[in-house]
């Protein structure tokens, strides 16, 4: 349309002409941007509370949940400065994976001796060899 192929909607939406499009444009990439950010980072931590206690935890209760904490942790609070996002959220964060991924490693590489049993990573209840209660 332009001459040329673009690909980031916002230089698109800076060649289109008119107050009206560029603001229908613009609200219509927010809502996508926020509708799939937001789906896409609530199910996992969602999923795994359903997984604490699946009898009385529901997936929307554990979104609903999720949302709080998010909200609760302030985010905002933690990007206001590169200090605190890399000297408080990621060295925090790699303190905790970097022992989980070293466990899983080694579980893997030297305890399993790079062997699944994968028929049994599927088993449901005590059956099967990965099951831990």
């Amino acid at each position: 349309i332009y001459g040329s192929a673009i690909s980031d909607p916002i230089q698109v939406l800076a060649k289109v002409g008119g107050v009206l499009p560029t603001l229908f444009s613009i609200t219509g990439l927010i809502l996508a941007t926020l509708s799939t950010n937001i789906a896409a980072n609530v199910v996992a931590p969602a999923n795994a509370l359903v997984n604490l206690d699946p009898k009385r935890i529901s997936f929307s209760a554990g979104g609903v949940t999720t949302a709080v904490i998010g909200a609760l942790i302030m985010p905002w609070k933690l990007i206001a400065s590169t200090n605190g996002f890399i000297f408080t959220w990621l060295i925090g964060y790699s303190a905790l994976l970097g022992p989980v991924t070293g466990i899983l490693l080694v579980d893997y590489f030297v305890v399993r001796n790079r062997t699944l049993d994968v028929d049994s990573l599927f088993t449901l209840g005590d059956r099967g060899k990965y099951w831990y209660s």
